[in-house]
């Protein structure tokens, strides 16, 4: 399938601001890699982050040697895109770049976000993003082109029961949620359900077609784009799958026992195992069905 990193982007963000009414900023674009002047705390989450993105770098490095299609996901105002690592990895792997737009799955606000994509023509070819003819400032349009509704401005502080990629709050004694205050750029960092979808089902169809199971007449039906030399041939006919080992023909003694003794033998993966009175583990054989070959 491939391999999908959402980096966190709370040190990256370009939201923070030296106005005293949230984070103070942590990097620029002069020093995306974090400012000379922090100190404490901050220059350790700021470094923390640095060694997340150069082990993110090199194992994208790795899945391009081997052909495993991989994502990097980020917003598009994060610094982290002004990172040299990811310029040069970019320019190494020639990976291509997307914009998806949430308010195109649902939400109330914008939220522009870029993906750094290789291996998956889909993610590129349909990218979905809001009208930019419809441009109220240089941060986006500030009219949703879909549902022609002005987008919620990500700034101040939301009242909710719930926190990014956590569970809800427990009770208290009283039996009543506890409530918390949290910045709206942070209620703003799941993927809407629609976007994974659209997303998911852009991996399923990149996978079918490099292990030969899309036709021509099934990506005709659908509702997303495919390149045009996909479409050309279909993949059941012009991809091949290589087999990781060869598969010998198992020996005479194998189908009367049916033992795990062969890789290619179903009945293999499929013997069961009890435990015996003493403690250990007894196979108990299955009917091998490749007596018949």
């Amino acid at each position: 399938m491939g391999i999908w990193f959402a980096l966190p982007c709370g040190t990256f963000s370009s939201a923070r601001r030296n106005n005293g009414k949230g984070p103070k900023p942590l990097r620029c674009k002069k020093h995306a890699t974090g400012l000379p002047t922090l100190t404490g705390r901050d220059k350790k989450r700021v470094g923390s982050a640095n060694e997340l993105v150069q082990i993110v770098t090199k194992l994208c490095e790795l899945c391009t040697k081997i052909g495993v299609p991989w994502v990097i996901e980020n917003p598009r105002s994060s610094l982290i895109w002004q990172k040299p690592s990811l310029k040069k990895l970019a320019t190494k792997t020639k990976a291509e770049f997307c914009r998806y737009d949430y308010c195109q799955f649902g939400t109330d606000w914008q939220q522009p976000t870029v993906l750094m994509v290789y291996g998956n023509p889909l993610l590129k070819i349909n990218q979905i993003r809001c009208d930019p003819k419809k441009t109220g400032g240089p941060d986006g349009p500030s009219i949703c082109s879909k549902t022609q509704k002005q987008h919620a401005l990500l700034k101040g502080t939301v009242t909710t029961t719930t926190r990014s990629a956590q569970p809800l709050r427990k009770p208290d004694k009283s039996g009543k949620v506890k409530e918390a205050k949290q910045f709206m750029t942070s209620a703003a960092e799941p993927y809407p359900k629609k976007i994974c979808d659209h997303w998911s089902a852009c991996i399923h169809f990149n996978w079918r077609f490099k292990n030969a199971q899309l036709t021509k007449a099934q990506m005709e039906l659908s509702q997303f784009q495919f390149p045009k030399e996909w479409l050309d041939g279909d993949s059941d006919e012009f991809a091949t799958v290589t087999p990781t080992k060869t598969v010998e023909k198992p020996p005479a003694s194998h189908y009367l026992t049916h033992f795990p003794k062969h890789l290619g033998c179903e009945s293999c993966f499929k013997t069961k195992t009890q435990k015996s009175r003493t403690g250990g583990k007894v196979k108990i054989p299955n009917l091998c069905r490749c007596r018949n070959q």
